[in-house]
């Protein structure tokens, strides 16, 4: 009787997590934020020459701000990809509805 429980909770708790993003999709997802905030910002029209290095420093304090735990914890796969797809910050404020 306590094992059919115990495997019953299993498979609740592994459907469960099923919908969870991987590492990779979050580190994907955190990547095109990074772009999306640097194009926001008006990256595509700085200077390549005198710019690269401070968007490069930008777009690290981004990703490090940012982090994993919100996308591991908090988004569904469908909230992933939707995020993924987004083309602007806006269009990506949308996916938290999904």
């Amino acid at each position: 009787m306590l094992r059919a429980f115990l495997v019953t909770a299993l498979l609740a708790l592994a459907a469960g997590c099923g919908n969870a993003p991987s590492k990779g999709d979050c580190e994907k997802l955190v990547e095109h934020l990074v772009e999306l905030e640097a194009a926001a910002g008006g990256a595509a029209a700085a200077d390549p020459k005198g710019a690269k290095g401070e968007l490069d420093q930008q777009k690290k304090k981004v990703r490090e701000s940012v982090g994993l735990d919100f996308c591991l914890k908090d988004l569904s796969k469908d909230q992933l990809e939707c995020g993924l797809k987004a083309r602007s910050l806006e269009e990506l404020g949308t996916c938290e509805k999904s």
